[in-house]
């Protein structure tokens, strides 16, 4: 499983937020991006993150929150399984 940030830049969701938002597809993530000027979308292993012991929850409008990404979990569209 992965999830995306929908952020118009790699850091600009840890600079403007306390928690980390992430879409469960690509497309969302680019829509969210787009409000903020041009997207960036990532791949994060939402999964093995998990497995590390990394706490995840659902917001009231869908969106999931983690507290931080690790660069280890993080990798461009491309590399995605």
């Amino acid at each position: 499983m992965a999830l995306h940030p929908g952020s118009w830049s790699p850091f600009a969701a840890l600079a403007c937020s306390l928690h980390v938002h992430l879409s469960t597809d690509a497309q969302t993530a680019e829509t969210v991006g787009r409000r903020h000027g041009k997207p960036c979308v990532l791949w994060v292993d939402a999964q093995a993150m998990h497995a590390s012991g990394q706490v995840f929850w659902r917001a009231e409008n869908g969106v999931w929150l983690t507290t931080a990404v690790a660069p280890e979990f993080i990798g461009f569209p491309s590399d995605a399984v």
